[in-house]
């Protein structure tokens, strides 16, 4: 799978679903990544066909409302230890592939999963 992790979310985090077999960038691989409006991740998003990880709920509400990012993406809430939130993704990685391909909508609250159709 193809992703794109948004500021708020630790780089290491891309090593770790490039580990686990992902295509995975993060907002800061560009220069002037941290920048970006939350529309230009969106279409960046778009662009390289990437799902967007992200904790802001700006993204959500911006794709109920123009559709962008038009592709699923993976939102992740609840502040915690970067260490905290790799595990999550090292733990669960059957689940969480499975949860892309099959929702619009994936939620990650520690510990909990959840899917919208």
């Amino acid at each position: 799978m193809r992703f794109l992790l948004d500021a708020q979310l630790p780089p290491v985090l891309s090593k770790v679903l490039c580990g686990l077999g992902h295509d995975c960038r993060h907002i800061t691989d560009w220069s002037d990544g941290e920048k970006w409006h939350d529309k230009y991740v969106s279409e960046q998003a778009d662009r390289e066909k990437r799902l967007l990880v992200t904790k802001d709920l700006d993204f959500y509400h911006r794709h109920m409302a123009f559709g962008s990012p038009r592709i699923r993406w993976l939102l992740t809430t609840g502040n915690g230890k970067k260490s905290v939130l790799c595990h999550l993704f090292r733990k669960h990685p059957e689940q969480l592939q499975q949860a892309f391909e099959s929702s619009a909508l994936v939620e990650l609250l520690n510990p909990q999963l959840t899917r919208y159709e």
